[in-house]
C-alpha cells in the first residue's frame, strides 16, 4: 500500500513539473487581416469581373477592409506585392540642384573619395535636411565640371630596383657579347591592369598614377 500510494504520489509532482514548465500556446493570428498572394490575385480579379469589396471579403472568407485596402493600393501602385512596389528605377527627386547640393559635389570631387556620380547621387540624398534631387540631375551637373576617366599608369622604379638590375647587366655583359641576343624596346606587360576611374575636371590635365615596378 504504501509504495502504490508512493508511485501516485511521485506521479502528481511529475505532473505539477511538467504543467509548470509546459510551453505555453500560441496564439492563431487573426486570419481575416491576412492575405496571401492567392487571395490578393482572386481578390483583383474578382474586382475586375465587377464584383465589389463586400461580396469578395465572403467569397475569400476575409475582411472587407482588408480587401478594400489592398484593391485601393492595387489601384495606385498597380502592384499587389508590397515588397517590389519600389523597386526598379531610381525614386523621383527634385530637377534643381541649390548651392548647398552644388558645394557638397564640388567638395566631394575635389577630394576624390567617390568613383562615380551614383556614389555622390547616393551620398546627397543621405544627408539629412537635405532636398533630395534626381539621379539625371546630378549626373548632368558632374558632367558639366569633367569626366571620369582611366588615370595613365606611370611606371616608377625604387633606387634599391634600379641598382640590382645594373648590377645584374654589368656581371652579365661578357656572356651576352657572346651570343646572339636581339634587344627591343617599347613592350608592356600589364600584370594588374588599373580599372578604377577617377574624375577628371576640364581645366586639368590627365591624371597619372604612380605604379611600382617590380
Amino acid at each position: 500500500m504504501e509504495i502504490e500510494e508512493e508511485k501516485r504520489e511521485n506521479k502528481r509532482s511529475t505532473s505539477r513539473i511538467e504543467e509548470e514548465y509546459k510551453t505555453p500556446v500560441k496564439e492563431r493570428p487573426d486570419r481575416s487581416a491576412y492575405l496571401s498572394l492567392t487571395d490578393k490575385c482572386k481578390a483583383y480579379t474578382c474586382s475586375k469581373q465587377g464584383m465589389n469589396y463586400t461580396d469578395i471579403a465572403m467569397e475569400i472568407g476575409r475582411a472587407p477592409k482588408t480587401i478594400n485596402k489592398l484593391l485601393q493600393k492595387a489601384q495606385e501602385k498597380k502592384t499587389l506585392d508590397n515588397q517590389h512596389s519600389g523597386k526598379g528605377r531610381y525614386p523621383k527627386g527634385g530637377s534643381k540642384l541649390n548651392d548647398h547640393h552644388k558645394k557638397f559635389i564640388l567638395q566631394w570631387l575635389e577630394e576624390g573619395k567617390h568613383k562615380s556620380s551614383n556614389e555622390i547621387y547616393i551620398h546627397l540624398n543621405n544627408i539629412k535636411n537635405l532636398k533630395r534631387v534626381g539621379y539625371k540631375t546630378v549626373n548632368n551637373y558632374v558632367l558639366k565640371l569633367g569626366k571620369w576617366v582611366l588615370p595613365r599608369v606611370k611606371t616608377v622604379i625604387s633606387t634599391k630596383n634600379l641598382l640590382k638590375r645594373k648590377a645584374y647587366c654589368e656581371a652579365q655583359i661578357k656572356n651576352i657579347a657572346q651570343e646572339n641576343v636581339l634587344f627591343t624596346d617599347e613592350s608592356m606587360f600589364e600584370l594588374n591592369r588599373n580599372t578604377k576611374r577617377v574624375f577628371k575636371f576640364s581645366k586639368d590635365a590627365m591624371p597619372e598614377k604612380e605604379k611600382l615596378s617590380t
